[in-house]
């Protein structure tokens, strides 16, 4: 868990009023939201949206196994842009968002996150492991599709955690000049 015992009043706040939303659809206006928090939350609606054409694709494959296969399933299934996109945003994160965490909340916080990010990408090599297996005819589509709902959860749990909690957080204690400075720094 991200926070300790005295962290608690601050979590049970966040809960009761997502100020910024999360990408599981609670969401405000973006304007409340500094600049370099609002490049990252997007950032997250991209990283979804991939996963959830991935899901769409293989469910699409499930429904061709009973029927006649038209297309291989590289032509359908191609999960390099989201790997692309899930290690640069996590670079950006590290560099950007991680050391303002580590200044007005804790280490023990950004552990939490790189710890995260860690997760993340077991899971998608997982994933890539029985897409692997499948092209290869040993495994079927029910285990693809459950190893890529499985990371399309741990992303989004993250995300909503994230945009919940620290991005709120963040948008309490930075000034303007942080702010800036910190979109300056994603935009490298």
């Amino acid at each position: 868990m991200w926070f300790h015992t005295r962290d608690l009043e601050l979590e049970q706040k966040v809960q009761r009023r997502p100020v910024f939303g999360s990408v599981t659809g609670t969401r405000s206006a973006p304007e409340e939201l500094a600049k370099p928090l609002l490049i990252l939350q997007r950032e997250h609606e991209t990283v979804l949206a991939e996963t959830r054409r991935i899901l769409s694709a293989i469910k699409g494959l499930g429904q061709m196994e009973g029927g006649l296969k038209r297309l291989a399933p590289e032509a359908v299934i191609d999960i390099e842009p989201l790997m692309q996109l899930l290690l640069a945003h996590q670079a950006r994160e590290e560099r950007v968002l991680l050391p303002i965490v580590e200044k007005y909340l804790d280490s023990d916080a950004s552990g939490t996150i790189r710890s995260e990010h860690m997760h993340i990408q077991a899971a998608l090599k997982k994933a890539e492991a029985e897409l692997v297996s499948f092209k290869r005819k040993e495994s079927k589509t029910s285990e693809i599709e459950q190893a890529f709902r499985e990371l399309h959860l741990i992303i989004e749990t993250h995300f909503s955690r994230e945009e919940n909690v620290l991005f709120w957080f963040a948008s309490l204690n930075l000034s303007e000049s942080e702010s800036d400075e910190m979109a300056a720094n994603l935009l490298r």
